[in-house]
């Protein structure tokens, strides 16, 4: 939902895309993302 928000409205929505995508995968797969792994899954 916060990447839809960041990505439709994002002069309302200000989040930083790749801490929350780092936050997710630490908490739920316990696997600690790279910089490289991030940018692929926002397709940067």
């Amino acid at each position: 939902m916060k990447w839809l928000g960041n990505l439709v409205y994002p002069d309302i929505y200000k989040y930083d895309m790749e801490k929350e995508v780092k936050e997710f995968y630490k908490l739920f797969y316990n696997y600690e993302l790279k910089d490289e792994e991030v940018k692929s899954i926002l397709g940067k």
